[in-house]
């Protein structure tokens, strides 16, 4: 998170400024919760475009509806209420097409041409290229996922949420 906010009291004062007009108070708001919805976004729609898009889309929706906070949650699980039941609706991304029969087409695919592949990293580069493959092949079993349970894996065992958080 680009800011933290470090409790509720100070969760609620900058709520009640910010419905009451103070723009540095929203600001701080939203920008402690744009990266952790972005990194949703981005993990549920598997392409940065589509997920810049609907991080857009979804602090619009957080900022237009401040005023209906009851504080019944944490404004965190809030937000990230607001982020699922957004992205489970939005259009589907470039990527989401994906099944995990094409993803086992294309790993066995992948095992036939003989792919050599070291265990450990010679370089800075192989390291780079690794976790770059290891983003990859996470994000295809992520969007071979129908929706309901892509959020719910992102929230839990992704964005380490508790099962009450991630309701």
């Amino acid at each position: 998170m680009t800011t933290t906010m470090k409790n509720s009291t100070e969760v609620a004062e900058l709520l009640q400024r910010a419905t009451s007009g103070d723009e540095s108070a929203l600001s701080t708001l939203v920008d402690a919760v744009r990266h952790d919805i972005y990194g949703l976004a981005m993990r549920m729609l598997g392409h940065p475009a589509d997920a810049e898009d609907a991080t857009q889309e979804i602090l619009v929706l957080i900022i237009t509806h401040l005023s209906g906070f009851e504080g019944r949650s944490s404004f965190r699980t809030w937000t990230w209420k607001i982020a699922s039941n957004h992205l489970l609706r939005v259009k589907k991304g470039r990527r989401e097409a994906i099944s995990f029969e094409d993803l086992d087409q294309v790993l066995d695919e992948g095992q036939r041409e003989g792919a050599n592949v070291a265990l450990t990293p010679a370089t800075a580069e192989d390291a780079l290229h690794a976790r770059e493959a290891k983003f990859g092949c996470t994000q295809a079993m992520l969007l071979a996922l129908d929706r309901e349970h892509r959020v719910a894996f992102v929230l839990v065992k992704i964005l380490d949420l508790s099962g009450d958080e991630a309701e």
